[in-house]
């Protein structure tokens, strides 16, 4: 891997623009923020788009208000269609693209006004297939204007290195499941699409357009902004049956590609990240059925519970690979011995950690810092 330290991404002046890059925005009831998507893009650095809104049979004004931005900006396509699910969307434009780089952004978020010039010329320059970005999470009300400061870390990745960077999750390098921090080329993409009306659509899509990739340049920059709402988290709606429907289905598709690609490693470590993230959720389930006083909507997620039991108990035939993967942390291996000794017992233990240890632990790190600080 080739890492270049405050690297100053090189500008692409509006005279060697000639490249076409198609950016895809799905659209499904999203009037609310349409426009400062669109508008982040239409005043994008790099001029040379196509900007391909896909309406996604919306029931609300998105559909109008994409029309009338289309009068503004010739370089804007509308498409309306009947609702297929967030992948059916991009697949529409992904087929509509003309472009010879193709790029995604979700209609609720933005992107930052040098994101397409920068993960273009990152590619150029260094001769990957794909750029990826660094992104921050922003809430849906959040005004604060954005960074002027654009150079940082530029990573040069071969295909394993990328692939395995993705996999393990690695915390310097965030690659991510979603498409919508991803620049490539539309040869990379080729004939590949996402599953309709699924959620977690773009998980083993992203796996597979990874894994095709031959090099790719990573730049450590928050340069796409997803938001988030503080009243769509899991504290207020549980654990949905999307989990059990679509996700786990992904997981274990990804799995079989990875498999299928001799990397059996990589696989294991995705089965680690799988448990661990399917034992929170296990967690969740129990304490919204706890607090809740609908009394079917305890009664789902009781029924989730049982199901993501069943789930787990699966890791069994393979525990000793997937507890031996070099990422494995200790404490999760304590949490699945004692989910598959007695979920009793995993759940006085997460209780006890969430409730006492932790906030003890929050403390002595807040009296450390504080002390430091005199």
């Amino acid at each position: 891997m080739q890492k270049f330290e405050d690297y100053h991404i090189p500008e692409i002046s509006i005279d060697r623009q000639a490249d076409t890059v198609s950016v895809i925005i799905a659209c499904y009831n999203v009037e609310k923020y349409i426009e400062r998507c669109m508008k982040s893009i239409m005043n994008q650095t790099y001029k040379n788009l196509e900007i391909i809104a896909v309406d996604d049979g919306s029931k609300d004004a998105t559909g109008r208000i994409l029309d009338e931005l289309a009068a503004e900006d010739s370089r804007i396509r509308v498409i309306h269609q009947l609702n297929a699910g967030r992948g059916g969307a991009r697949n529409s434009g992904i087929s509509a693209a003309t472009g010879k780089y193709i790029a995604f952004v979700d209609g609720d978020d933005t992107i930052h006004s040098k994101m397409i010039e920068m993960m273009l010329s990152g590619l150029i320059k260094f001769g990957t297939d794909i750029s990826v970005c660094r992104y921050r999470e922003k809430l849906s009300d959040d005004t604060r204007k954005e960074s002027p400061n654009v150079d940082g870390i530029v990573a040069v990745m071969d295909k394993n290195e990328l692939l395995t960077c993705y996999v393990e999750e690695d915390e310097q390098y965030v690659i991510q499941n979603a498409v919508w921090n991803k620049l490539c080329t539309k040869e990379l993409i080729g004939r590949l699409r996402m599953p309709e009306h699924k959620r977690y659509e773009d998980m083993v899509f992203t796996t597979k357009v990874l894994a095709k990739a031959e090099k790719a340049c990573y730049i450590d920059t928050p340069l796409y902004n997803y938001t988030v709402d503080r009243k769509e988290s899991i504290m207020n709606r549980g654990v949905t049956k999307a989990i059990l429907t679509d996700q786990i289905p992904a997981y274990m598709d990804k799995d079989a590609y990875l498999e299928s690609l001799g990397r059996k490693d990589l696989m294991y470590t995705h089965k680690y990240y799988t448990y661990k993230k399917l034992l929170l959720l296990y967690t969740e389930a129990r304490r919204t059925a706890a607090r809740t006083k609908d009394a079917a909507k305890a009664e789902e997620q009781k029924n989730i519970m049982k199901q993501l039991s069943d789930v787990i108990n699966g890791c069994r035939k393979d525990y000793d690979n997937i507890y031996s993967c070099r990422v494995c942390d200790k404490h999760q291996k304590l949490r699945m011995n004692l989910f598959l000794k007695s979920p009793v017992l995993y759940n006085i233990f997460m209780d006890l950690n969430d409730n006492i240890v932790l906030p003890i632990r929050q403390n002595h790190a807040k009296t450390k810092l504080a002390k430091k600080a005199r």
